[in-house]
């Protein structure tokens, strides 16, 4: 009787606590991609993309702590995807070659899903567009500041950042005819001077 009196304790302690592990939390990334997308950030609770998860509330706190670092965690999943575009830009690459990078990481079937559905999010919400603006601005950041190369403040680097931005919703979101019809290729060509243009441009001092 002691025996499973104890047993029925354990079980009562650890039945709140998250199981962690990797699969788990892809599955909450996974459910809050597609909440953020659909409904955008404000509308979303932990607690929905838990259940559509299918875990415990308490386990999605464990991994993410708020809604908020959820979103963050999010936004982090793609930054793998955003090093050849920063490497590119760094290094000085033509502007032809840095549209052919960023616009094929919107057609790529591991990031592309998670930015569009980051844009959706981000379009809603003030919350979630400062989010995203400080993750990625900080990104650049840093990798400007190990390189030397051109910085998030830089306004060629800012219009080139919205021009491609406006070329890839355009593109992906809105699916515009002209611009879906075209390869990524015809597409970079066409972009390509305009942003070397936006590079040219150096900082007011």
């Amino acid at each position: 009787m002691a025996k499973k009196a104890e047993n029925t304790e354990t079980s009562r302690r650890s039945s709140g606590r998250p199981r962690g592990t990797d699969s788990t939390r892809e599955a909450i990334l996974v459910a809050a991609r597609e909440a953020f997308g659909t409904s955008g950030f404000e509308a979303v609770s932990l607690r929905k993309i838990a259940r559509d998860a299918q875990v415990d509330p308490s386990t999605a706190v464990h991994f993410f702590g708020t809604k908020e670092g959820l979103f963050q965690a999010v936004i982090e999943d793609i930054v793998p995807a955003t090093e050849p575009l920063v490497a590119a830009i760094r290094s000085g690459a033509a502007g032809e070659q840095i549209a052919r990078i960023y616009l094929g990481v919107w057609e790529d079937p591991t990031y592309g899903p998670a930015i569009q559905a980051l844009l959706r999010t981000a379009i809603s919400s003030q919350q979630a567009i400062g989010l995203l603006r400080t993750a990625l601005m900080g990104v650049l950041d840093s990798s400007g500041a190990k390189s030397g190369g051109p910085s998030p403040d830089d306004p060629g680097v800012a219009l080139a950042m919205t021009h491609l931005l406006g070329v890839a919703f355009g593109r992906n979101v809105a699916q515009l005819p002209a611009l879906t019809r075209m390869s990524i290729d015809e597409l970079s060509a066409m972009v390509g001077p305009v942003l070397d243009g936006y590079f040219a441009m150096r900082p007011h001092a």
